[in-house]
């Protein structure tokens, strides 16, 4: 699962599947060292069970989430536009 996740940039089988990534909770991009603690986080015993009640266990630990990819980036677009108005090209 880490190697996945780490060389796909946030996106395993399942992800992909279902048009989602992890995103540092912060909306940065997560680091190899990240995405190993979030992976070595889920030996937890029980871990599959704390999705019960939103972001498991090895998401909070690592201080991580999981967004869907087309939203979060239409996000980051429309944040990128609102900080470019009032800036000339000519800087």
């Amino acid at each position: 699962m880490f190697l996945s996740e780490y060389l796909t940039k946030g996106r395993s089988l399942g992800k992909f599947i279902t048009g989602t990534k992890v995103v540092m909770i912060d909306g940065s991009a997560p680091t190899t060292k990240d995405y190993f603690y979030r992976n070595l986080c889920r030996i937890i015993p029980f871990d599959q069970l704390t999705f019960l009640g939103g972001n498991g266990w090895h998401d909070k630990i690592s201080k991580t989430t999981v967004v869907n990819k087309k939203a979060f980036e239409a996000d980051l677009l429309q944040a990128d536009n609102i900080e470019s108005i009032g800036k000339s090209d000519v800087e």
